[in-house]
């Protein structure tokens, strides 16, 4: 397990490093240096098993939520980093963030996040990305060869988490729905992504697909996500849909109002299934 936010309390470093066993941990300055150091001190003495890692920025282009305007090093002031870190750590590496949903495979010639496809968004197989990445790290000829690691991304995480919610209301192609753009559908409000939708519904809705967009349940006009979202054109008050692919990090956003009281269910299986709903057989 790694600790990788470049800006950590002082008190979560300790409980992580004493209580949790990691010793792993990012940095990209040499104020969260210090800090680190003296979290994991016993009695003034060092730690002697930590593996620090300085974030650095990259500036990848084709992201689409960049990530490197808040954290990172780059040119003189990472050198000088790299060497003071280097002192104290019993192994030491470089990390990064190329944004989210980086989708030119010329950019992970740097590392990796790797993108879902949303709709109107496209890029090259997975497979591609990942011979950029080989193809990189085995010309750097490093000796002895480093440890390289890369997160999944929402390549991963996204496809096997949904949210059913229910239209509450709909007025011509507005739809008034009980998730809010605050937690859940973040990315649909701010970012303007969309997802794919779904009808569930038994027997199904015949009318032709129809573009909609959604409103949430808080009393401001923020809580708005104007996709557009493709649903059958019968779609109705109480009718409930599955919004497809809205990645792992749903889950960690925080209620607003006291909306989003969320029930999860958990779908073991390797089989194919069919739900009630507008569309193809899921395969998880």
């Amino acid at each position: 397990m790694c600790f990788m936010h470049p800006i950590k309390p002082e008190e979560a470093i300790r409980e992580a490093y004493f209580e949790h066993g990691i010793r792993v941990f990012s940095l990209d300055s040499r104020s969260e240096l210090d800090k680190i150091v003296r979290a994991t001190s016993i009695n003034a003495q060092p730690a002697t098993d930590l593996t620090l890692c300085v974030r650095i920025q990259i500036g990848a282009q084709s992201s689409k939520l960049n990530f490197d305007a808040k954290f990172g090093v780059d040119g003189r002031e990472a050198i000088e980093l790299l060497i003071e870190t280097r002192k104290v750590a019993h192994r030491l590496g470089v990390c990064f963030h190329l944004g989210s949903q980086t989708m030119d495979p010329a950019d992970y010639e740097q590392g990796g996040g790797f993108p879902v496809l949303y709709p109107t968004m496209s890029s090259p197989d997975l497979s591609v990305f990942f011979k950029n990445i080989k193809d990189a790290f085995d010309g750097l000829a490093l000796t002895p060869t480093p440890r390289l690691l890369a997160g999944p991304g929402r390549a991963l995480s996204a496809k096997y988490h949904s949210i059913v919610t229910r239209v509450e209301n709909r007025r011509g192609n507005k739809l008034y729905i009980n998730v809010e753009a605050y937690g859940v559908l973040f990315d649909g409000a701010y970012m303007k992504w969309r997802y794919k939708a779904r009808l569930l519904r038994e027997p199904p809705s015949t009318p032709e697909d129809e573009a909609f967009s959604f409103y949430g349940p808080t009393c401001d006009s923020l809580d708005y996500m104007p996709g557009p979202f493709y649903l059958p054109g019968g779609v109705r008050e109480h009718d409930d849909l599955e919004i497809l692919n809205v990645s792992a990090y749903v889950w960690t956003m925080r209620p607003f109002n006291g909306f989003s009281s969320y029930k999860y269910a958990v779908l073991k299986t390797r089989m194919s299934y069919r739900l009630p709903l507008q569309g193809p057989s899921i395969r998880p």
